[in-house]
C-alpha cells in the first residue's frame, strides 16, 4: 500500500472515530436535555436488554422491528414483513460470534443490540474507506474528502451507525460499483444478492450495473455507438457480455428469495409493499405523484401550528427532499459536474421510489443511499469556506436529530 493511501486511511479513521464518539456523547447527554417519550412500538423490549440508554437508543423505531425479526422471525407479528431479511440475517450471525465472548455477562437481547451497533459502525468505516478511495480518482482527494465530511455531517447521519440497514446497504452498494468498474463480476453478483435482500431499492442497482456494462462496451467498441438502434447491436452486446450479464442478473436472487418466502407464508409475494399503508404517516398503497405531495406539504406548513417539533419534522422532510432532488438533477444541466452515470441513475431511482407512497416521511433517512448527492454537492462550491459553513449548519441539525431520535421522537 502506498504511503499516501495509508495516510488517507489514518486520517479517515481519526475523523470517523471522533465523529462516532461524539454521537455516543450526544446520546449520553440526551436524557438531560429532553424527556424520554418513545413514540414507537416496543420500547419495553429495549429496556429488557439491560444496556445503557445511550446505546439502546440507537435501536429505536425500526430497530425494534429488526429485533423482533431476529428473535421471532416473520410469523405472528404484523407489519414487519416490510423489512427485508438481509440485515437481520447478518446480525443474527454476528451475535453468535459476540455471544462466545459475552455469554453470561450481557443478556441475549443485549448481545444482539450490541453486535448490531458494532457491526454497523465497522461497516460504516469500511464504506467510507472504499467510497473515498474510489471517489478520489474521479474528483480528486479534496472533493472526495469533502464528500465523506458531507456524509458525516448530514442531518440523519446517526443512522449510519445505528441498528439499521444503512451502513450494510451502502457498503454493499459501493462494493458493487467498485467491482463493476474493474469487471469483478462474481463479487458484483454476491454483493447484489446481499443488497437486494436488504432493501427494496437495492433492485435499482441491477439496471445501474447493466448501464455500467453498456458504457464499458461502448468505450471498447466506439464504432458501435451509431448502431445502437439496430437489434443486431444488442444481440452482439449480449453475446460479448453474456458472462457478466449472467452474474448481474443472479444478483436478483436476494429479493426473489424473499418474495418466494412471502408467497409461501402469506400468499402475497409483494406483501412488503402491501403493508406500507398500515404504518400510517400518510403512506398509501396507490401511487401518488410528486406535485400532489408538494401540495400536501405546502398546506401542512401553512396550517400546522404551533411551531413545535412536529412542524420541524415536516419542514426538514420537505427541505431535504428538495435539496437532494435538485442536486441530483444538476449534472443534466451542467456538464462540468462529475457524476458517474450508473450511480446517478441508482440515486435518482432510490430517491423517487419512496415518494410514490404519497409522503416525504423518512426521506431524510432514505436520502443517505443517494450516493451521487454526496458527490455532486461539494463540486457546486467554488469557495471551500461556504461548503464548510454548510457542514456546520448540517452538523447542528445532526445533533438535534440525534437527541430527538435517542429520546424516542420521530425524525425519519
Amino acid at each position: 500500500m502506498k504511503k499516501s493511501n495509508r495516510r488517507n486511511i489514518l486520517l479517515l479513521f481519526i475523523l470517523f472515530s471522533v465523529w462516532r464518539v461524539a454521537l455516543f456523547f450526544i446520546a449520553s447527554l440526551s436524557n438531560q436535555l429532553l424527556i424520554y417519550r418513545p413514540s414507537f412500538v416496543g420500547p419495553e423490549l429495549l429496556e429488557k436488554s439491560f444496556l445503557p440508554h445511550w446505546l439502546t437508543g440507537f435501536a429505536n423505531f425500526d430497530g425494534v422491528h429488526y429485533l423482533f425479526i431476529i428473535q421471532e422471525g416473520y410469523d405472528n407479528i404484523g407489519l414487519i414483513q416490510a423489512f427485508f431479511p438481509g440485515f437481520p440475517i447478518i446480525i443474527r450471525l454476528t451475535s453468535l460470534v459476540f455471544s462466545v465472548f459475552l455469554n453470561g455477562t450481557v443478556s441475549q437481547l443485549g448481545i444482539i443490540i450490541l453486535s448490531g451497533v458494532v457491526f454497523s459502525t465497522v461497516a460504516c468505516f469500511l464504506f467510507f474507506t472504499l467510497f473515498f478511495h474510489s471517489l478520489k480518482q474521479d474528483v480528486g482527494r479534496l472533493k472526495a474528502f469533502q464528500s465523506v465530511c458531507l456524509f458525516l455531517c448530514f442531518p440523519t447521519a446517526f443512522f449510519l451507525v445505528s441498528f439499521y440497514t444503512e451502513s450494510l446497504f451502502l457498503l454493499l452498494l459501493v462494493c458493487i460499483f467498485y467491482a463493476a468498474r474493474r469487471q469483478f463480476w462474481p463479487i458484483v453478483s454476491i454483493a447484489l444478492i446481499g443488497l437486494t435482500a436488504t432493501r427494496i431499492v437495492g433492485v435499482f442497482a441491477v439496471p445501474a450495473v447493466l448501464l455500467e456494462l453498456y458504457l464499458q462496451h461502448i468505450r471498447k467498441n466506439p464504432t458501435d455507438r451509431s448502431n445502437q438502434l439496430r437489434p443486431t447491436f444488442w444481440i452482439q452486446f449480449a453475446r460479448d457480455n453474456s458472462v457478466a450479464i449472467f452474474f448481474i442478473l443472479v444478483g436478483m436472487l436476494g429479493i426473489i428469495s424473499y418474495m418466494l418466502y412471502l408467497q409461501l407464508e402469506f400468499q402475497d409475494p409483494l406483501y412488503f409493499f402491501s403493508v406500507q399503508s398500515e404504518f400510517g404517516a400518510g403512506r398509501e398503497e396507490r401511487i401518488i405523484f410528486l406535485p400532489q405531495i408538494f401540495f400536501r406539504y405546502g398546506k401542512m406548513l401553512a396550517t400546522v401550528r404551533p411551531f413545535d417539533l412536529k412542524y420541524f419534522t415536516i419542514f426538514q422532510e420537505l427541505l431535504i427532499t428538495v435539496v437532494v432532488g435538485i442536486t441530483l438533477l444538476i449534472p443534466f444541466f451542467n456538464s462540468k459536474i462529475k457524476a458517474h452515470r450508473p450511480e446517478l441513475f441508482f440515486s435518482i431511482c432510490s430517491f423517487l421510489l419512496p415518494t410514490i407512497t404519497g409522503t416525504f416521511s423518512s426521506m431524510p433517512r432514505y436520502a443517505l443511499v443517494c450516493l451521487s448527492f454526496f458527490v455532486i454537492l461539494p463540486q457546486l462550491f467554488k469557495k471551500n469556506i461556504l461548503f464548510y459553513l454548510l457542514l456546520a449548519v448540517s452538523f447542528v441539525m445532526l445533533i438535534l436529530n440525534t437527541i430527538l431520535f435517542i429520546q424516542g421522537y420521530w425524525v425519519a
